[in-house]
C-alpha cells in the first residue's frame, strides 16, 4: 500500500486532498496543530489523525521517527500547513505610527515556511533510507509575488517556492520530485473570513475567469503533481490567470 502524509489536514484544502488520496488508494496520515475532527475523514478506512506542533523541529521529528517504528515511509508529503494573516508594514492607530507584529511575523514564518522545510527534511531522509522514491509537494501561493499588506504571508509563500526549487535539486538523483502548488482566490471559509464582499467583488472582476477558484481544482492540481513523475521544482498556478 501506497502512504501519504497530509499536514493541515483539518483545513479546507488539507482535508479534501487526504479524502481525494485515500480514493485512490492511499492510506493518509493527517497532521495538525490540534486533532483532526472533521467526520468525514474520520470515518474513512485508510485514515489516521495525530496532533503535532509541526513549527517545533523536534516534535517533528519524533513525528517521523514514530512513522519510521512503524514501518510507514511515505510516497507523497503535502504541506498544507499554513496561516493567513494580513497586516500593513506600518499603520496609524489611535493617531500614532505602529508597526506590524512582529510576534505575527515569528508565527507566520513558522507555520508558512519552517514547518513545511521540517517536514521535507524528515520526510527526504525517511525516503532516501528506505531507497524509496516519492514526492514532497508544498501548498504555496501567488501571494509569493508580494501582496500589499500581507509582507509575513508573501514572503513565507516565496520562501516556500524557493526552497521547493533548491529540494528538488537536491533530491532529483535520490528519486524525490518536489513541486508546489500556488493558488490564487480561492472559495475557502479562510479566503471568504479574510477578504471583504466588496475585495471579493474585486478580485473576481480582475479575473480573466470572473470566479474564484474551487477547491477541487486546487486538488487536482495536487494530483497532476503526483501522477506526473516528471514535474518537478516548479509552482503550479492555479489562479484563473490572475497573474497573467
Amino acid at each position: 500500500m501506497r502512504h501519504a502524509l497530509i499536514t493541515g489536514a483539518s483545513g479546507c484544502l488539507g482535508s479534501r486532498i487526504a479524502i481525494d488520496l485515500l480514493a485512490r488508494g492511499y492510506s493518509v496520515l493527517g497532521v495538525d496543530k490540534a486533532p483532526v475532527v472533521l467526520p468525514e475523514l474520520l470515518s474513512i478506512a485508510g485514515f489516521k489523525a495525530k496532533a503535532c506542533d509541526l513549527s517545533d523541529p523536534h516534535a517533528t521529528q519524533a513525528l517521523f521517527d514514530q512513522c519510521q517504528a512503524d514501518q510507514e515511509i511515505f510516497d507523497v508529503v503535502v504541506n498544507s500547513i499554513g496561516i493567513l494573516f494580513s497586516a500593513p508594514t506600518v499603520s496609524l492607530k489611535d493617531g500614532r505610527l505602529a508597526v506590524h507584529s512582529f510576534e505575527m511575523w515569528d508565527k507566520v514564518i513558522a507555520t508558512n515556511l519552517s514547518a513545511p522545510f521540517y517536514v521535507c527534511a524528515c520526510a527526504a531522509k525517511q525516503m532516501i533510507g528506505a531507497k524509496k522514491r516519492g514526492v514532497l509537494i508544498n501548498i504555496s501561493s501567488i501571494s509569493a509575488s508580494g501582496n500589499p499588506g500581507q509582507a509575513a504571508y508573501s514572503a513565507a509563500k516565496a520562501g516556500l517556492n524557493g526552497l521547493t526549487m533548491a529540494l528538488a535539486k537536491e533530491l532529483g538523483p535520490f528519486g524525490i520530485r518536489v513541486a508546489s502548488v500556488a493558488p490564487g482566490f480561492i472559495d475557502t471559509p479562510s479566503t471568504q473570513g479574510a477578504m471583504s464582499a466588496d475585495l471579493l467583488s474585486r478580485v473576481r472582476k480582475n479575473t480573466p475567469l470572473k470566479r474564484l477558484g474551487t477547491p477541487e481544482e486546487v486538488v487536482s492540481a495536487v494530483r497532476f503533481i503526483v501522477e506526473n513523475d516528471y514535474f518537478t521544482g516548479r509552482a503550479l498556478e492555479i489562479d484563473g490567470g490572475l497573474t497573467i
